[in-house]
């Protein structure tokens, strides 16, 4: 805007410079008589014109003068073969430009009683009229009479503000433009503004704030509007009005016009023909495209009744075989509200209160599926499908129920999202899966035994023997060094064994508390990395950052047994791999698996591979108590968690499940 401005700021010294330049040339050369055209000494006729009177005439943010008026001026000069020079000025200082000699003319200007004794006028060449321009809240003005005690904003020295100045009581704001003016009303600084009609349309349609102001009330004042002359000037005047004639004559001005205003009406009679052969043209092409348009819909409509038809009798068919399933099936909207349940799912989830459709979760045996489960963030689309476990109180006993979560896919007719729910019982199968497990853990346990007897009796007997011969070889310095190397080995392999079996059968108490358990495992797996790396052996783990409570010592004591025992059995080039997860809720799990690089060696070999897996586990190695696994299960037992072994095609698997929140 501040561009805009020194624009114009510009314009006005360069048009008061000439202005000045014209009248000391005129001083100097005598003056020109009055009666005789003012001409320059280049023979250029100098018309001055409002420079912010859009559409008639305006400067533009180019700098470049424009409008309705600018375009005749500029016809008229090639119509009569003259040079005329376009001066814009401000409203208010027109005049006095043109009775000082600067001007010889004013472009255009609304020809009222009171102008016609003070100027000589052209012929009217466009009929101009006023208009009351007000807020589009504004309900209480609906013609100047209203405008009586209001602030009314007007141009200053336009017509609006000659004929407003003598209606007693209104409030007159006078602006150095029609645009300033109205945009007065929009800003609140008055309530009205009266101008010229097509100017204000055009101001409010440039400035983007047509829908802020409206046109109350009938035109005001319509009037012809035409160029204006000094009162001696009348050759000029009559110089002009040839070539407004002119202009008429050759279809210009109707172009011109057509520019700023819209094309003029043409004779009543020639337009009414035109337009009936068009209406007759156009009914024909309607009556016949009606006719095309209804043998189509009849045969759209028997194409859509066999289509629904098909469509019903497939939807009957989906909805059998959804019933018939084994598995619960459920749909939720995105507020957890049930759009549609099948038979199994209602009988599953004990809903005996008729239809379960708009019920919400919450009211449901499935309520803890909202916490328990990433449900809420799978409505929302925040998270993916996933297949998980969960224990829900159904019937007054605990039941263990296999749930799958999936994103429904929103139709094109409606915009809402969901998940479809997929639950079965589980309890059974999981209970076996787990008795199966421990058993076979227990079973193993029992077995170890006759290894830590071992562990014990084997160090025991080669003391025994080192002593019976210390009485003959006591003065064989290399024979008492090797007992004095041998013994205290031996003992702490006693030692620890003994230790193990103490821990075993007595296990410290736990301290539970909440820790990282992913810092915790990290931790137990760089105690192991140094013998995995002697033995060629390559630990990955993946660990996702969860908070388990139980006793920190005692979880890295239980993990360091459980991958220093499945280091100890895999094979060279094997890889162990180390996953923490958050099963649900309630638990976290840790699986150590030993994949072999040796498709060969795999365990598919071994009969009864899951009996197989779990001794590999609990037997003893080598210097070593035959208890590692043994303890380690005794220490998440202790803290409430659980250890199972299982065989993979790959290898083995051991699974320990750590408590993540407070027990009871």
């Amino acid at each position: 805007m501040c561009a805009t401005r020194r624009r114009r700021l510009g314009v006005q010294l360069r048009a008061v410079a000439a202005c000045a330049l014209a009248v000391v040339l005129a001083a100097c050369s005598g003056a020109q008589s009055a009666g005789v055209p003012p001409q320059s000494a280049f023979e250029v006729y100098r018309i001055g014109g409002d420079e912010a009177f859009p559409p008639f005439e305006y400067v533009a943010e180019s700098g470049a003068y424009k409008g309705f008026n600018v375009d005749l001026m500029n016809a008229i000069g090639i119509e009569l073969g003259i040079q005329i020079e376009l001066i814009p000025l401000p409203w208010s200082y027109i005049r006095q430009a043109l009775e000082n000699g600067d001007i010889c003319a004013i472009q255009g200007m609304k020809r009222t009683p009171a102008r016609e004794s003070q100027f000589l006028f052209s012929d009217e060449y466009l009929e101009s009229s006023m208009a009351i321009f007000v807020r589009t809240t504004e309900f209480g003005i609906a013609g100047l009479d209203d405008l009586v005690g209001r602030t009314v904003s007007v141009q200053r020295a336009d017509a609006a503000h000659e004929r407003l100045a003598a209606l007693a009581g209104v409030e007159l704001r006078t602006m150095p433009s029609q645009e300033a003016a109205l945009v007065s009303v929009v800003a609140g600084g008055a309530d009205a503004y009266v101008g010229n009609r097509l100017a204000g349309i055009h101001i409010a349609q440039k400035r983007g704030t047509a829908e802020y102001i409206k046109i109350t009330g009938d035109a005001i004042d319509p009037m012809p509007y035409a160029m204006a002359f000094r009162k001696a000037d009348r050759e000029l005047a009559a110089m002009f009005n040839e070539g407004i004639a002119k202009v008429k004559a050759s279809g210009t001005y109707d172009k011109i016009h057509a520019k700023w205003f819209g094309r003029p009406i043409e004779g009543f009679l020639g337009l009414d023909r035109a337009r009936i052969r068009w209406l007759l043209s156009t009914s024909a092409l309607i009556l016949a495209a009606a006719v095309l348009i209804a043998a189509w819909n009849l045969s759209l409509r028997r194409l859509v009744a066999a289509k629904t038809t098909e469509i019903a009798q497939v939807n009957a068919l989906n909805q059998q075989i959804l019933e018939s399933s084994c598995d619960g099936i459920a749909a939720i909207d995105s507020g957890l509200n049930f759009i549609w349940a099948n038979g199994t799912a209602m009988r599953l989830m004990g809903w005996k209160y008729g239809p379960v459709a708009g019920v919400n979760l919450s009211e449901t045996l499935l309520a803890p599926l909202a916490y328990r489960t990433p449900l809420r963030r799978i409505a929302s689309e925040e998270a993916a499908a996933t297949r998980c476990d969960v224990e829900l109180n159904i019937g007054g006993e605990p039941r263990i129920f296999n749930v799958s979560l999936m994103p429904l896919m929103p139709q094109a007719s409606s915009a809402c999202c969901g998940v479809l729910l997929l639950f079965s019982d589980a309890t059974m199968l999981r209970r076996s899966e787990q008795i199966e497990s421990t058993d076979l853990v227990m079973s193993a346990l029992a077995r170890s035994i006759s290894g830590v007897a071992a562990a014990i009796r084997n160090p025991l007997l080669s003391i025994r023997e080192y002593l019976e011969q210390l009485p003959d070889r006591h003065d064989q310095r290399e024979f008492i060094d090797e007992i004095c190397g041998f013994v205290p080995s031996e003992i702490d392999r006693v030692n620890a064994a003994i230790g193990d079996l103490a821990l075993l059968t007595r296990p410290e108490p736990p301290e539970p508390k909440s820790f990282d358990l992913a810092a915790c495992v990290k931790e137990a797996l760089s105690r192991i990395r140094a013998e995995a790396d002697s033995r060629g052996i390559i630990i990955r783990s993946q660990l996702a950052d969860t908070e388990a409570f139980a006793d920190e010592a005692q979880i890295a004591d239980a993990v360091y047994r459980v991958v220093a025992n499945i280091v100890e059995s895999s094979r060279y080039r094997s890889e162990v791999e180390v996953d923490l997860q958050i099963a649900n809720e309630a638990s976290a799990e840790i699986e150590v698996r030993n994949r072999v690089s040796d498709a060969g060696a795999r365990y598919a070999r071994i009969e009864r591979a899951e009996q197989k897996a779990a001794e590999l586990f609990f037997r003893a190695a080598p210097g070593d108590s035959a208890l590692g696994m043994a303890v380690a299960y005794r220490i998440l037992q202790s803290n409430g968690g659980l250890i199972t072994a299982s065989a993979t095609p790959d290898g083995v698997c051991v699974k320990m499940t750590i408590p993540r929140g407070r027990r009871g």
